[in-house]
């Protein structure tokens, strides 16, 4: 750094009010102050450029630029340096309402240029991107709205498995995480598909309705349309991978009363309802289209969903539902059952350990095949030896210095049997097929090897 001066205003502001971040311009780049809305409950970031009067502190910085924050404030996100990088620090510093004050009065000499080929900046612009979409797959944001008005959607897509978790007890899994998505003319905020209603006749006249009575069909833009398997209803796919859906369920009238032959028991708006309310239908504005509706639209909802349901929405309990008797009577003797086959199998570990601890206990070679006493090294001055005790025969004998002299006992095949088992349970790998007529030993493992099981304040000897 050959600009001491930046460093040393950067730091008088930094301890001025250390809770903020302090950022200088670098020479040639655009000063871009944005602001930045990070709602998580709802998986989005919003990005707006900031009013002259609140230019001067920015929750985003775009461009190169020089930055300084406290270590403590660093050292306090979960991911502060995680790439792209600083778009991911700014994401979280938002989210604890961290601002950059921006020093205009003082602008950082440009350093040296990296990326200076096209393919090298094609494969950075290529990296950004991908890390981007990863940085927004682990902080769980879907859409995103650019400063100059563009939207961008991220993570479910038509080679997309799931969009979210399994559902269970008609909840999807986000719902739990806290999160929902955004009612503004869209789905309601705990639901995770679409229903639409036609009359019945009109299924003939509709291609793709009339053709997915006959089995599973793809149309040109990769929706599938199939047949329900739960009950007499169509389903819409986004596509072969993704299994995301809307459900079209054909009405017919009967004696003034829209009716149909499949109902969900688990679903209290699942019901019949007056024909009226389809003569004549109505507009509204949904997922960005105009489509049909019921006339009395409040009306038709309280009707479905209860009074008061369009001004004060509420979302399915998330707690566990309440067990009847006889399922907490089940879940008792399952958590009894389970606990008697824990003690089982502790009582069962504790003999196998013990076992295994007794057996790893090294015994002493018997005398008749290993003698206590040693043969000592011959000396060839002068000096005698010691001799071997007289309860067993040493395997080796010598009767002068030479080493010419030595005179080797020979064993007979069962002694030499027993000699090999005692070697291998001493610890030795014997070499079955030598390639020599000499015996071929291979050293014994490390006692701590051996005997594992052995407690760190107990020492084994070998005679």
């Amino acid at each position: 750094m050959t600009q001491p001066a930046i460093v040393t205003t950067m730091i008088k502001r930094i301890f001025k009010n250390p809770r903020h971040m302090v950022a200088v311009r670098i020479a040639g780049e655009m000063r871009r102050c944005l602001n930045l809305d990070v709602n998580l409950r709802e998986w989005t970031l919003v990005y707006r450029k900031a009013s002259r009067t609140a230019e001067s502190q920015c929750d985003a910085f775009g461009g190169r630029h020089l930055l300084m924050a406290k270590s403590e404030l660093v050292l306090s996100l979960s991911e502060p340096l995680v790439r792209p990088f600083p778009e991911a620090l700014y994401i979280q510093t938002a989210l604890r309402d961290v601002k950059i004050e921006i020093v205009d009065s003082l602008v950082a000499q440009n350093g040296r240029t990296l990326f200076t080929t096209e393919h090298n900046r094609e494969k950075l612009r290529a990296a950004t991107t991908s890390r981007r979409s990863q940085l927004y797959a682990n902080f769980g944001v879907k859409k995103v709205h650019q400063p100059g008005g563009e939207v961008t959607w991220h993570g479910c897509k038509r080679d997309t498995p799931r969009c979210f978790g399994t559902v269970v007890d008609e909840t999807p899994d986000y719902l739990y995480k806290g999160r929902w998505t955004p009612p503004n003319h869209d789905i309601i905020p705990w639901d995770y598909d679409v229903d639409i209603g036609v009359y019945s006749d009109d299924v003939q006249h509709c291609e793709w309705l009339r053709n997915s009575q006959k089995g599973s069909v793809i149309d040109a833009d990769g929706y599938v349309w199939e047949k329900a398997t739960e009950g007499d209803f169509i389903r819409v796919q986004y596509s072969s991978a993704n299994r995301v859906h809307v459900d079209i369920f054909p009405f017919y009238s009967r004696n003034g009363v829209m009716t149909k032959d499949t109902w969900f028991k688990s679903h209290p708006q699942d019901r019949e309802f007056p024909e009226h309310f389809l003569k004549p239908l109505s507009s509204i504005l949904f997922v960005g289209v105009f489509a049909s509706a019921p006339n009395n639209i409040t009306q038709f909802l309280e009707l479905k969903f209860g009074k008061g349901v369009i001004g004060k929405p509420q979302s399915p309990p998330l707690e566990e539902p309440q067990k009847t008797p006889q399922e907490q009577a089940a879940s008792k003797s399952r958590a009894l059952q389970l606990h008697r086959r824990l003690e089982r199998h502790i009582q069962q570990s504790k003999k196998i350990r013990q076992q295994t601890r007794n057996a790893c206990i090294d015994t002493q070679p018997k005398k008749m095949l290993l003698p206590r006493s040693r043969l000592p090294v011959p000396n060839k001055g002068q000096g005698s030896t010691a001799q071997p005790s007289g309860d067993t025969e040493p395997l080796v004998t010598w009767k002068s210095d030479s080493e010419e002299d030595f005179e080797f006992q020979p064993t007979s095949k069962a002694a030499a049997r027993e000699i090999t088992q005692q070697l291998i349970k001493d610890g030795y790998d014997l070499d079955l097929t030598p390639d020599d007529d000499d015996l071929d030993l291979i050293p014994p493992k490390p006692l701590t090897q051996r005997c594992s099981c052995c407690n760190p304040s107990q020492t084994c000897s070998i005679m």
